[in-house]
């Protein structure tokens, strides 16, 4: 298999590995989807998963206990009421974005909706594709980054004080020699590319999404509007 994926296709300055052709397949996959449902029915789409989401967390804060005292096991009573919530929410939204989206741009999607589309297909696909890398390359970032730690504590001459400190599991990852990119990745054409669209995925404030999530299920809407105008100020 990591053979096949290392076997080049050269198509006029690019060559492409294995690889880069499944790369290439998402793309295709995701632009033709987008651009035969068009911009704005992909946009209303996400907007009512999101929206759908939000709903089901605030559904779900204010309503698990109630829930869990109708339906045993908590486990059954939480996943009831989460896949409940957010079907009749999403279904709701879909139909309300559907409406909104047909009175803007009519029935049928227009040439530039699909060219758009087809844009934000590609945008989507990439996306698709550097999560994909960042999974792949989870262990080569961890091992790069216990490297760097280090040669951190080597400078401060605390190495080995805080090394004997630190669980086997770290220890053998500090002791061990870093790892390589997998070839395929190495040779790939739209490895550089991907790598940085995940170190910015990567760079997203997830800690602030996470504690956003925390306060909507704890159903504090009004602190959180807020908060949230207070730093767009």
């Amino acid at each position: 298999m990591t053979a096949q994926l290392m076997q080049f296709i050269t198509i006029g300055p690019w060559e492409l590995n294995g690889f880069d052709v499944v790369v290439l397949i998402i793309l295709l996959i995701s632009m033709l989807y987008a651009a035969s449902r068009g911009l704005l029915r992909e946009v209303i789409s996400i907007a009512s998963l999101l929206v759908a989401a939000i709903a089901t967390l605030f559904v779900w804060g204010q309503f698990r206990f109630a829930a869990q005292d109708f339906i045993s096991p908590p486990w059954l009573a939480d996943g009831a009421l989460l896949v409940g919530v957010f079907f009749i929410a999403y279904l709701i939204m879909v139909l309300i974005m559907s409406k909104i989206g047909k009175t803007i741009a009519g029935k049928e999607s227009g040439f530039l909706d699909r060219v758009l589309g087809a844009a934000f297909g590609i945008a989507r696909g990439l996306i698709i594709a550097a999560l994909g890398v960042m999974v792949l390359t989870a262990s080569n970032r961890a091992s790069a980054e216990a490297q760097d730690y280090k040669k951190s504590l080597i400078e401060q001459g605390i190495y080995n004080q805080v090394l004997s400190k630190m669980p086997k599991s770290m220890r053998d990852q500090m002791e061990s020699e870093p790892k390589p990119l997998p070839d395929m990745l190495a040779e790939s054409t739209f490895y550089p590319l991907l790598n940085k669209i995940g170190a910015g995925l990567r760079a997203l404030p997830f800690a602030k999404v996470q504690t956003y999530a925390e306060r909507i299920k704890d159903g504090d809407i009004d602190g959180l509007s807020q908060d949230l105008l207070e730093s767009g100020k």
